[in-house]
């Protein structure tokens, strides 16, 4: 258990139960709870500086934002119905990086049709921003367990684009990346069309917040399974930053800063129907490998190697700086990748 898994278990050992909430802590993506005698999704992120998204262009930044705050909903096969959020801005920002920021926001909650219900405003030193939203379940509730051998893993996009922008933050000014990280290169998904089919044929569905490791890594921790992946669809600008900065693309499917997609699993029989569903409401997924029954068994055929990520347990916020975090990653690819 690591060190935000155990102040997570600390702090829900300190709260009352009870019955509105019909969902078990770190098994959702979205919380369920019961009011009126009716079935809500409810989810809550946080996001400030120190998560590495662009914050140039202003109106990007308070759109991915908000995909980001959607996408739990998503997850969980959820139509998001209502929107708040708490704003804590620095001085820097002036009136008109303010209301591009915030009209970014409203474009992906207008995508969805979201009603926006308010919130809370302050001032400090960086900014921070707090999402909450709430909405109902399209189905029966999708939650991180479920799964089964031989179910198909998939996932929406491409790897890599929240882990570029965490390099452009961290390599700014490096002539080896002029030209290639633009801003609608690290422009989060709309997945509005996905969500009924998450809600019919999944087993199993996690957004990739924490990077598509951690989802995966997630998903056979709490099912008890492993898996086989062979197939990782690279964002096409993350490839070429890392190829430019001389780093292995690996670090693009480890590390922690998510795209936002969603993964999700489908049984062996559901597979030709969702692809139907998928082609119909013209959604992009890749089919990355498959579930399998050995939770010891978790493998990644990449290149021209056989790596085993059973015992990879490296996570950013057990270091003080993100630099020591990429070092250390670095050092685990570069020892199994030129022990082959």
């Amino acid at each position: 258990m690591n060190y935000e898994e155990r102040l997570i278990a600390l702090i829900n050992d300190q709260m009352p139960s009870s019955p509105l909430r019909r969902s078990r802590s770190g098994e959702v993506d979205s919380e369920l709870i019961l009011l009126g005698g009716q079935e809500y999704l409810f989810s809550m992120d946080d996001f400030s500086h120190e998560d590495l998204l662009p914050e140039k262009d202003p109106f990007l930044l308070g759109w991915n934002l908000a995909c980001a705050a959607l996408s739990d909903l998503i997850a969980a096969g959820g139509n998001p119905l209502v929107y708040a959020h708490s704003m804590v801005i620095p001085q820097t920002w002036d009136e008109a990086y303010i209301k591009s920021f915030t009209q970014g926001i409203s474009a992906v909650l207008q995508e969805y049709s979201v009603s926006f219900s308010g919130g809370d405003l302050g001032v400090s030193e960086n900014w921070r921003y707090t999402a909450s939203v709430l909405g109902k379940p399209l189905g029966r509730l999708i939650n991180r367990k479920g799964c089964q051998a031989g179910d198909s893993i998939l996932l929406t996009g491409k790897i890599g684009a929240g882990n570029l922008a965490a390099l452009s933050c961290l390599f700014t000014g490096r002539e080896e990346l002029n030209g290639l990280v633009k801003a609608e290169d690290i422009r989060f998904p709309i997945h509005s069309r996905l969500a009924q089919i998450i809600a019919k044929l999944a087993s199993c569905a996690i957004d990739t917040s924490d990077g598509v490791f951690a989802a995966l890594h997630t998903i056979s921790q709490l099912n008890e399974t492993g898996f086989q992946i062979k197939n990782l669809p690279w964002h096409p600008q993350a490839a070429l930053a890392a190829k430019a900065l001389n780093l292995p693309e690996l670090p693009l499917f480890l590390g922690e800063c998510g795209e936002y997609e969603i993964l999700f699993c489908i049984p062996r029989q559901q597979r030709d129907a969702l692809l139907a569903c998928l082609r119909e409401a013209a959604v992009v997924a890749s089919e990355l490998g498959v579930i399998t029954a050995n939770p010891r068994q978790r493998i990644l055929y990449w290149e021209n190697h056989h790596i085993d990520l059973t015992d990879y347990s490296l996570r950013a916020r057990d270091f003080g700086r993100v630099q020591d975090y990429l070092k250390a990653m670095l050092d685990w690819v570069y020892d199994r990748v030129t022990a082959r």
